[in-house]
Formats: structure tokens, sequence, C-alpha cells
């Protein structure tokens, strides 16, 4: 546990400066810095006490606890200086820093089963007064909500093209603050999106292919769009000069191909593994073939 925070607390700087060296400059964001590395501790203590008590590998997987951590570092990588230096000049990579966080940085913190292992980050006594607060009415319902795949998936795709419209991207460019809540907003409605579609069961996993063959198509589309527009959508990179020699016409298509093809490919994949789970259990023995 003490590597771990002597490990976090040597990203911290650097994450630090990524935001201090954001698309429209400004000052570092300490609020976001400290939120990464509280969620590191927070993990971190409760996976240990959770191995401790059950024995390693048991409560919480090492494949669950690795996801988690890759899904971290992941989001390290996605706030990192270099990237958001080349992001302040280039469409397609601010476009990549936008996939990332929702095609990898979110499922694999998803994956890792998050909210049990925060859980027993807390001391015994703090837990036992926060249970009854999170078993309350509204917010079971708010959370229920939050995550039903019909309600995540149509956040995820409102906000995906809400702020992929000019006004508001260009604004995110110029903007520190907005910048960090569009990331924030990603980041965020991915999160409830994979939660929601998450293969707890071969049965969840047939559910949650439609609504993943969905997202594929909504999002495929605003990348087609972008792809094959004639003209540049974004007044905020118009003067800036891409690192790759591009125009800004080309930077714009290639950030639409990122989100059209590779994108794409993993909704698709996710939903066809999800059907093939579902299928593959139905023939064995002893299993029913159908969602009841």
């Amino acid at each position: 546990m003490r590597q771990l925070i002597a490990i976090t607390a040597a990203l911290s700087p650097s994450l630090a400066a990524a935001h201090g060296a954001g698309l429209s400059g400004g000052t570092p964001e300490p609020w976001i810095v400290l939120a990464i590395f509280l969620t590191a501790v927070a993990y971190g203590t409760g996976l240990v006490r959770i191995w401790r008590r059950s024995g390693r590998g048991r409560g919480i997987s090492v494949i669950q606890a690795s996801s988690f951590w890759a899904g971290w570092l992941a989001l390290i990588a996605v706030l990192s200086p270099p990237l958001e230096r080349v992001a302040s000049q280039s469409f397609s990579v601010h476009m990549l820093q936008h996939e990332l966080l929702m095609l990898v940085v979110a499922p694999l913190l998803v994956a890792g089963r998050p909210l049990a292992v925060f859980a027993w980050a807390l001391p015994r006594r703090l837990r036992l007064h926060v249970a009854p607060v999170l078993a309350t009415r509204w917010l079971r319902v708010g959370w229920l909500c939050l995550t039903a795949p019909l309600v995540a998936t149509l956040l995820q795709l409102v906000a995906l093209w809400v702020w992929h419209a000019p006004r508001l991207f260009d604004a995110a460019v110029e903007s520190r603050d907005i910048h960090a809540l569009q990331h924030i907003t990603f980041l965020a409605t991915a999160l409830c999106f994979w939660w929601a579609t998450r293969a707890t069961t071969p049965e969840n996993s047939a559910r949650s292919s439609p609504y993943l063959f969905v997202t594929m198509i909504g999002s495929g589309a605003l990348g087609a769009l972008l792809a094959f527009s004639g003209e540049p959508w974004y007044a905020a990179y118009g003067g800036s000069t891409s690192p790759y020699g591009w125009s800004p016409l080309e930077e714009q298509q290639v950030g639409g191909l990122l989100m059209w093809i590779p994108g794409g490919t993993v909704y698709m994949g996710a939903a066809l593994w999800g059907l093939h789970r579902w299928l593959n259990a139905g023939t064995r023995p002893g299993r029913r073939t159908g969602f009841a």
C-alpha cells in the first residue's frame, strides 16, 4: 500500500502539469489531481482489506484488480502533458482522448468492481453508518435509473452528440473549465454505460448486446458525418498548425474515422462477444436457452 501511495504521489505532478498545459492553458486543477490520487488510495486500501480477509484473488480477482489499475493508468496517460500538448494543436488527437476515455478507461475501471472495493476502504464504523444512507430509496432509485441500460445508452449518446456541436466543442477548446467538464461528462456517462452493460451472466450479456449495437450506430453516425464533411466544423482548430502537416479538414476527417471505425469495432466486438457467450451457455447440458 505504501508503494502504491508513493507511485501515485510521484505521478500527481505530471497530472497537474497536464491540466496546466490543457487545451486552453491556465493554472493546474488540483481537485482533478486530488480526485485521481484519492481514487487510487481508496481502491488500494479496500483491495488490501478484502484480500487480507478472504485471501488474495478472492472477493476481487487478480484480473479484476488488474483491470482497474490498467484503467487508472490509462486515465493518467489520457491526461498526460505530451498528449494534452498535441491535442491542443490536433483535433484528431483530441478525439483520440475522448475515445480512450469512453472505450478504454471506463470499461477497465468498471471491470475492477470499484464500488465494492471503495466500500471496504472505509473504516468499519464509518462503513456501518454509510450503508443505511446508501440504502435509502431515493439513492437506490437514482442509481438504478442512471445505470438502466436504456437510460445509460441515451445519456452517453446525448453527451457525445451535444459536446461535438461546434459551439460547445469550440468552447471546450478555449476554456479550461469547460474542457474539464467535457472530459468528466464523457467519462461519467461511459462509466454508467459500461456498468449497465457489464456481462455479469450470459443472459445479461445477451440483453446488453442491442444497446451496444445502438451505441455503435449512434457514435458511428457522428464519426461518419465528421469524416465525410466537406468543410471544417470547429473554428477553434482553424488557426492551429497540425503537428502532422494536415489541414483542419483532414484533422477532422481523421478524428471522425477514429470515432467511426475503431470506436465502432469495440462496441460491435463487445456485443458479438455477449451474444456468443449467451449462445454458448445455452448449449451446455442443464442450461436453458432464452432470456428468462
